[in-house]
């Protein structure tokens, strides 16, 4: 694994981020009603990996919890200001803990080259099939 410290921050700039990432290591987009309205594309980001620089107090919490689960899983955030979807956190073992979901439309500092060449993991969480691509891919 290698990883690369990137740079990222909303449409505004007011919050901004710093994380540790391995692009080549994969990326995600799932199918669910969140992520599908989104068109979300992004990365799994251990705690330990990331750093909120600025602008953590500017930001929106949204929480939604799923039909049949008791709980929401992910704590989105959006910027206050701009509307950026800036990364969502959790918790589970699988992960090892606290994790972020980062969204890699606002890396800054990737190149498009970089971007392009991330593997792609689809992720069919419309019926809760984490483990298996969606039968249609082509709008995420």
């Amino acid at each position: 694994m290698t990883l690369k410290t990137y740079q990222a921050s909303c449409h505004c700039g007011r919050v901004r981020i710093e994380l540790d990432l391995d692009l080549a290591a994969g990326t995600q987009r799932c199918n669910c009603s969140f992520c599908a309205k989104h068109r979300n594309w992004f990365a799994f980001v251990p705690a330990a990996q990331m750093r909120i620089i600025d602008g953590e107090a500017t930001q929106t919490e949204y929480q939604w919890v799923p039909p049949g689960r008791p709980h929401a899983f992910l704590h989105h955030f959006f910027c206050a200001t701009c509307g950026s979807r800036t990364y969502a956190w959790g918790e589970h073992e699988s992960m090892g803990g606290k994790f972020y979901a980062m969204n890699l439309a606002l890396l800054d500092d990737a190149s498009n080259d970089e971007l392009a060449q991330a593997p792609i993991t689809y992720r069919d969480g419309r019926i809760d099939r984490f483990d298996q691509p969606p039968a249609d891919t082509r709008l995420l």
